[in-house]
């Protein structure tokens, strides 16, 4: 699997909910995840670190500034998606960057 999209309602009052990423680092050709619609509980965020081969990271949580640091630094194959086009700090998008 290079591709996966984890979707509830965005509009809803409860969006899908994951206990964890943990399970997710067995996929190692993943390429693109999508949690855009998806909260995750325990807040392991931290996992994306082992999903090597990541290209794109559709995200919209905000997370440690470290954290998201250290992703972007670690996946030198990670370059589109909401995780990488938005600025969380500013609360905009990145300069050059329309969705």
């Amino acid at each position: 699997m290079i591709g996966l999209e984890l979707f509830g309602d965005a509009f809803a009052p409860k969006n899908l909910q994951l206990t964890s990423l943990k399970p997710f680092t067995a996929l190692k050709k993943l390429t693109h995840l999508d949690l855009a619609s998806a909260s995750v509980i325990d807040k392991s965020y931290e996992y994306i670190l082992e999903m090597e081969n990541l290209e794109r990271l559709d995200l919209l949580v905000k997370m440690q500034k470290e954290l998201r640091e250290q992703i972007k630094s670690n996946h030198k194959n990670l370059r589109a998606g909401f995780f990488m086009d938005y600025d969380f700090e500013k609360n905009k998008f990145f300069e050059g960057k329309e969705w």
